[in-house]
């Protein structure tokens, strides 16, 4: 099967090292996101990127720009936010799952990683939203039965199932974004091989 992937190419040198620091920073937002360096709060309105206060109004118009600049990156390059930003594919990468490396057993290292990874993204994403404090709040007031641990638990689990078990198979069959770029696959899209049979990428370039 094949899949249009960018990962470092001969053809363009300095690839990995810029799409190595743009990992790096994808990383960073998740820890500021827990952090609460990064987060939008409605009471009052705010919104803050790495401690950085914005105006919603202009992250309204910054990130459909963003958006419109990996499309059209993703036509020239292929799948670059599969590989310098998703954080699906830094996983992978990170426990060897893809290139011409032998699959990985399924060992305690994976699986912490797994569990770390999924916690780090549950608490991105409630965090971004809601406070420490009220949180804590919650869980004080209401225990097992708060409605917001009820949510973390539930997107816990649907991250540990994608990162646990599902993992490349999402980005093959089932992610919107990788959906759209098979539509728009030209002669001169990279590509990458993907063995169904062993479950991994054999050629990423």
């Amino acid at each position: 099967m094949n899949e249009p992937c960018l990962t470092s190419d001969k053809r363009y040198p300095g690839t990995m090292r810029v799409r190595r620091v743009t990992q790096a920073v994808s990383i960073l937002l998740l820890v500021s996101m827990v952090t609460e360096l990064t987060c939008v709060r409605f009471s009052p309105l705010r919104c803050q990127v790495f401690g950085l206060p914005f105006d919603l109004r202009l992250l309204a118009v910054l990130i459909p720009m963003l958006v419109m600049g990996i499309v059209l990156a993703s036509f020239r390059y292929g799948r670059v936010f599969c590989s310098w930003w998703c954080p699906m594919h830094i996983f992978l990468e990170g426990i060897g799952w893809t290139g011409r490396q032998k699959q990985p057993g399924r060992g305690a290292v994976t699986w912490a990683g797994t569990v770390l990874l999924s916690a780090l993204i549950t608490l991105a994403v409630i965090t971004c939203f809601v406070p420490w404090s009220m949180q804590l709040s919650a869980v004080r007031e209401h225990g097992w039965s708060s409605t917001l641990l009820m949510v973390d638990t539930g997107l816990f689990l649907v991250f540990f199932i994608l990162f646990g078990f599902v993992r490349q198979r999402f980005s093959l069959y089932a992610c919107p974004y990788g959906l759209i770029m098979r539509l728009f696959k030209t002669d001169t899209t990279r590509v990458t091989f993907y063995d169904a049979d062993a479950g991994r990428c054999i050629d990423c370039g």
